[in-house]
């Protein structure tokens, strides 16, 4: 686990004076719980609350590594996307048969969708993945893998994962919808 300062030290300036992306922590979840709620209802389908977004597992899957690679952008101190990621086991379920990184969230607060910060945190995330040693499972650093609801309204987000190399790799049924399986082989 990387200690406070480095947390700070991973992130960049923008083109856009204030704004900063930082490793995501239990603490920041905290102090910013509203507007990081709020990025997570943009989800369509899926319920989010503080509780399962701090969680370092589920029921059937611990959360590996998940501080180490989640991210957090923030404009003028106030928090406008996050990414929440960690490495996931092996398992029977198309597309997760091999060890990956697996982006949990990737969402931006209303207020600043359509200014590009998705694509820029997800651009942080693939460059930091490609250079990281961290990695608690041994062997999958070569695969980031991302579920998205396989809906026609959602066909533009499985588009936009598909702008950065993912590719469909499987589905994953719900009982309120079925997900793509995407996975980017870096």
């Amino acid at each position: 686990m990387r200690d406070e300062s480095e947390r700070q030290n991973i992130g960049h300036l923008s083109p856009w004076t204030h704004q900063h992306i930082c490793a995501l922590s239990p603490e920041i979840i905290l102090a910013n719980s509203k507007d990081i709620l709020l990025i997570a209802k943009q989800i369509p389908l899926v319920e989010y609350n503080l509780d399962n977004i701090l969680a370092e597992r589920s029921k059937d899957r611990p959360f590996l590594g998940k501080w180490e690679h989640s991210l957090v952008s923030f404009i003028h101190g106030r928090v406008i996307a996050i990414l929440v990621a960690y490495e996931r086991e092996p398992e029977s379920t198309p597309g997760y048969t091999r060890p990956s990184t697996y982006i949990n969230i990737i969402a931006t607060h209303p207020d600043f969708r359509g200014i590009g910060e998705g694509a820029r945190l997800l651009r942080t995330f693939l460059s930091k993945e490609k250079r990281e040693d961290f990695f608690v499972i041994q062997g999958h650093k070569e695969i980031i893998s991302v579920q998205t609801n396989s809906a026609d309204f959602n066909r533009a987000v499985s588009g936009w994962y598909s702008h950065f190399g993912f590719v469909e790799v499987g589905t994953k049924s719900y009982p309120n919808r079925t997900d793509l399986v995407l996975n980017l082989f870096l």
